[in-house]
């Protein structure tokens, strides 16, 4: 019910149990004539409305109708709305981009509100202008459109060729924007089929920005002094990093950074998440901050130490 309240999400039983009509005009729409000189009415459909708001200003309206016929659409876009991406929390500087913008809510509200989120309504939807001003000043952008399995060999190849293309599109977002990466469901193929597998939401996103999320830290001219005694803790996390793909940068105009594999973070997400949290631990880091290096790892973390 938060999540209703929050995003102003609302229901539209029409009248009578059948679908509402309404003068264009009263709407502040431009009139229109069928072919018989009548005046069109505006078709307000059943359903869940999903509203969509930029700069505190509704936007667009979108209804999930509840029962389309056969050759009518599922999602219906009321005459006069924008049709840019949904951009929940503009403000934000991390930001989940998925395909349907009910996932989009989900996601933001699975984080407790402080992750923006982005809700494309089509793979092949790209940022307008409005939404690329706020992307090019986001930290971080978790690339999560749709998983597709990879077809088979004997597969269509019209079916082939879609999927390809698809892949490009996905692959699109990362060339656009350094900052983003590509962060798929670890489970089915968007996050409403993760949640139905039993995937915990704000723990898959906060896994992926716990590495690529850039925290601002001051730089400092002159590292800090290492402690004269190894802290336990960091003795224990190298014991723990060893063979493990992963590594924190301590350099960049932005702050800190984890580097990690992909395919064995996604593969040992638990671990992965455990050991990400970890550099974050105060002890730890304030001994990686005196190396005098700029990326720490199991090799390395002990290497300078004093005793």
């Amino acid at each position: 019910m938060e999540a209703v309240k929050a995003f102003r999400l609302g229901w539209n039983p029409g009248e009578q149990g059948r679908d509402c009509y309404r003068d264009r005009t009263a709407w502040g729409l431009p009139e229109e004539f069928k072919d018989n000189g009548k005046p069109k009415k505006l078709w307000i459909p059943r359903g869940l409305v999903i509203p969509t708001f930029r700069d505190g200003l509704l936007y667009r309206v979108r209804i999930r109708r509840t029962a389309p016929r056969e050759f009518g659409q599922k999602y219906y876009v009321l005459p006069g709305s924008g049709m840019g991406p949904m951009i929940l929390h503009e403000d934000a500087k991390a930001f989940v981009v998925v395909e349907a913008e009910l996932d989009a809510i989900a996601c933001a509200a699975a984080t407790g509100f402080t992750i923006g989120a982005v809700g494309l309504g089509s793979i092949s939807t790209k940022p307008d202008e409005f939404g690329h001003k706020v992307f090019q000043k986001s930290l971080c952008i978790l690339n999560a459109l749709d998983f597709e399995p990879a077809q088979d060999e004997g597969a269509d190849p019209k079916a082939a060729k879609s999927e390809e293309m698809k892949k490009r599109i996905r692959g699109w977002w990362q060339k656009t924007y350094s900052q983003a990466k590509r962060w798929p469901v670890p489970v089915g193929k968007d996050p409403g089929e993760a949640v139905a597998e039993g995937v915990q939401l704000r723990e898959w996103i906060r896994a992926g920005l716990t590495p690529a999320f850039l925290v601002a830290v001051s730089k400092k001219e002159k590292r800090a002094e290492a402690p004269a005694k190894i802290p336990q803790a960091v003795i224990d996390f190298q014991r723990e990093l060893t063979g493990k793909p992963i590594s924190m940068e301590l350099s960049g105009e932005s702050g800190v950074e984890l580097i990690f594999d992909d395919k064995w973070a996604q593969a040992h997400w638990n671990e992965f998440r455990r050991l990400a949290d970890r550099f974050w631990e105060p002890e730890i880091m304030e001994w990686m901050e005196a190396l005098p290096v700029n990326r720490v790892s199991a090799e390395n973390i002990l290497k300078y130490c004093k005793n």
